[in-house]
């Protein structure tokens, strides 16, 4: 489930099931359709799907017996496929829209299978939050000559551009380190704020995981100390609009390479390795 405490909040919409969850029954699941009472262990949240779904859908068998029943659910609208830029694949998310709202009938054409009528109601439409992502070190499979969206490459394109669907701010952080004789290591960081907290909730007699956004940062810009140790010393700044963290960093004096910082690291922690 994905519940923003604050911010931009996804749909919700009534969701039960057909058939029982993986290691549930008829007898012990609570979501299932035949069960359903308008309570909130219904509700769920739709991050991916701006129109709630209802189907009515009946099966008419021998005898005159009509066997019926209402599915619930958000929209299916989440597409997900690989998008070739840059000279590489990368997957991506959309929101499609082939729904209009109201309510239509499946014929079954004479076949002796369900008959259904769908009503999609659009409550809201939920865009999730853009930002600046940039990365300190290669992902899994690239190094650093073929990795394309890292810190040291940033140049404000389109590449650089992520969704943060479980984010309502932005974040840029501006670190440095000073070195022997007067030598500073600087670096700028992009990414999504970190707001996603994960748990599980015993609710109904059971435990299922959770989601939530969170809401611990203010806007605007704050320093952090390394309290008089040779670490890194950083500023974080914290925004709400699209693309609000793509000012550059703010100090430039002595200015070296970011991947200056990864090897005065190691360096320091193998001749610490010494002592």
């Amino acid at each position: 489930m994905f519940r923003y405490i604050s911010g931009v909040s996804p749909l919700e919409c009534y969701k039960c099931l057909i058939n029982p969850s993986q290691g549930e029954n008829y007898k012990t699941a609570t979501n299932l359709c035949t069960n359903f009472d308008y309570s909130d262990s219904f509700i769920v949240d739709c991050p991916f799907s701006t129109m709630c779904m209802k189907q009515d859908f009946h099966l008419d068998i021998q005898n005159g017996v009509r066997i019926e029943g209402v599915l619930r659910d958000c929209a299916p609208q989440k597409h997900e496929y690989q998008d070739f830029k840059n000279g590489k694949w990368s997957p991506k998310t959309e929101v499609l829209e082939p729904y209009k709202e109201g309510c239509f009938s499946g014929d079954d054409k004479g076949e002796r299978v369900t008959t259904s009528s769908t009503v999609i109601v659009k409550v809201a439409k939920y865009l999730p939050l853009e930002c600046y992502k940039c990365l300190i070190n290669p992902s899994q499979g690239e190094n650093y000559k073929t990795a394309t969206n890292l810190c040291t490459n940033f140049d404000y394109s389109d590449s650089f551009i992520v969704d943060c669907p479980f984010s309502t701010m932005c974040m840029k952080q501006d670190f440095h380190l000073d070195i022997q004789n007067g030598v500073r290591i600087e670096g700028v960081l992009r990414d999504c704020a970190p707001q996603k907290h994960e748990y599980q909730d015993f609710k109904n007699g059971k435990w299922s995981p959770k989601t939530e956004v969170l809401e611990p940062y203010k806007e605007g810009c704050f320093s952090g100390d390394d309290k008089g140790e040779r670490v890194t010393t950083s500023r974080y700044c914290y925004c709400r609009s699209n693309l609000c963290n793509s000012t550059p960093s703010t100090n430039h004096e002595g200015y070296t390479d970011i991947m200056g910082v990864i090897l005065v690291f190691n360096l320091m922690k193998y001749i610490n390795s010494l002592r």
